[in-house]
């Protein structure tokens, strides 16, 4: 719940912006999807297919690598609007998405 208000925003009954949205998942989703077009991630495909590696290996590569770009996504304050005076007043943190570190320790993948 956490994420998803960090990511798409939060309004109070009058419609006032609470929380901006900053679209980590969003930026997090093209990343990971430029990283499944590169050499390394068809890289791990083949070893699946030689037999280097189980499936499940593989699964657990490419989700420990999702989780990798999504938390440095996080981290990338550039990609988002700047916290406001108030936000840097009360959390003493200029990076937006960046307070108790609770949102970045979240970040996991399961695999099915």
């Amino acid at each position: 719940m956490y994420g998803a208000w960090n990511n798409f925003g939060t309004k109070n009954a009058m419609g006032w912006e609470l929380i901006p949205e900053r679209p980590f998942m969003k930026f997090a989703s093209d990343r990971i999807a430029d990283w499944m077009r590169s050499d390394a991630y068809k890289e791990v495909l083949r070893d699946v297919a030689r037999g280097r590696i189980t499936p499940q290996q593989a699964i657990a590569r490419i989700g420990a690598q999702a989780v990798a770009i999504t938390r440095k996504t996080i981290t990338d304050s550039a990609l988002y609007r700047p916290n406001s005076d108030i936000t840097i007043a009360r959390k003493g943190s200029t990076k937006p998405l960046i307070h108790s570190g609770v949102l970045i320790q979240t970040v996991n993948f399961k695999a099915s």
